[in-house]
């Protein structure tokens, strides 16, 4: 496994740099959550301080959130995190990606978070309906595909206009193509060695959210 390297300034400032153009802004620890959601608040699986920086890409009722483990109040990175690329819906999570801080984290956060942006950029329309289609859950584990709420037709995670888009990006493509091969070279591994696939979706421990009463008009 590559060494631990935690991003610097300079390195989130070129995220910065890079994405801001494109339409991503900055967010900062539970702010995007409570601008989300009402009468709700969050409790963390251990405590945290200081606020995490974020930069967030809305269209929509969908939303790309790029968190980076980097502490504006103490201008440096969390020691033990993972930066992560988040795509929402309605203000709940529909697709999560974890990136480990090695020597090339800042470029693969900017590949991801460009490649996520285009997922909700060329989200797609349904024909009969025409209605954009909401991300679903597949039958595999971290498999997603887009579903019509309306008459229930599908189209592929990587549908066509995606595919489209991100052929001109040959970087991107690049990038994404390598991870996924990475990917499936890795559970086919672990399939032969008889040890289950994508467990740290089910070991990481997440955010409690918790209703609070409503309690005025």
């Amino acid at each position: 496994m590559p060494p631990k390297v935690l991003p610097v300034r300079q390195n989130i400032q070129e995220m910065i740099d890079v994405l801001a153009p494109r339409g991503f802004y900055p967010v900062y620890g539970l702010q995007r959550f409570h601008e989300r959601t009402k009468d709700e608040y969050a409790i963390p699986p251990r405590p945290r301080k200081d606020a995490e920086l974020g930069l967030a890409f809305d269209k929509d009722d969908l939303g790309v959130v790029a968190w980076t483990t980097w502490l504006p109040a103490l201008q440096r990175a969390r020691e033990n995190d993972r930066g992560w690329i988040i795509i929402e819906q309605a203000g709940k999570r529909r697709y999560v990606l974890s990136l480990r801080r090695t020597k090339n984290f800042t470029k693969h956060m900017i590949l991801e978070a460009r490649i996520a942006r285009c997922r909700v950029r060329t989200r797609p329309i349904c024909e009969s309906c025409n209605v954009g289609m909401n991300i679903v859950y597949g039958r595999g584990i971290g498999a997603r595909y887009w579903r019509c709420p309306c008459c229930r037709a599908r189209e592929s995670w990587d549908h066509k206009r995606f595919l489209e888009v991100l052929s001109s990006e040959p970087e991107a493509a690049r990038h994404l193509a390598r991870r996924r091969k990475k990917r499936d070279a890795g559970q086919e591994k672990c399939r032969k060695a008889g040890k289950p696939i994508r467990q740290e979706i089910f070991i990481r421990k997440g955010w409690v959210r918790v209703k609070l009463p409503v309690t005025d008009l």
